[in-house]
């Protein structure tokens, strides 16, 4: 995860919020109301439980598929409401 949105999405987006907004607060709230729990949240919600299910029965398996289950059940109740 770290290394698809953090390290390789993000750069996009910040470059595109720096083209695109003259206003260092505009900025902040396209990134903060927009862009992350728009974006962020969801690619996190859905990409980290089935990673982490993935690596520790093997992808596809039923095991990882139930795995996948519960870490979105604890996954999703760490995300904060917006």
């Amino acid at each position: 995860f770290g290394a698809l949105y953090t390290g390789g999405a993000q750069h996009f987006i910040f470059n595109y919020l720096n083209n695109s907004f003259d206003e260092p607060l505009a900025r902040l709230g396209m990134a903060q109301f927009f862009f992350i729990p728009f974006c962020y949240y969801p690619t996190f919600l859905f990409m980290t439980p089935a990673l982490r299910a993935g690596w520790e029965f093997g992808f596809g398996s039923e095991e990882a598929k139930t795995r996948q289950n519960q870490l979105f059940s604890e996954v999703a109740s760490k995300i904060p409401p917006t």
